[in-house]
């Protein structure tokens, strides 16, 4: 029994989970850095130093 409720897991949620990483997770990282971007442009976020 236990290794059938296993296998369900690992079916139902690893493999999809990697496929969706896998498919997307370039995408997004690079969505993310236009936005970086475009806030840094945008609004010239001032960052304080420390002396």
């Amino acid at each position: 029994m236990l290794i059938f409720v296993m296998s369900l897991v690992l079916l139902g949620f690893l493999i999809p989970l990697i496929a969706y990483f896998v498919a997307f997770n370039s995408k997004m990282e690079q969505t993310e850095n236009e936005i970086g971007n475009f806030r840094k442009l945008k609004y010239e976020v001032q960052v304080k130093e420390e002396e």
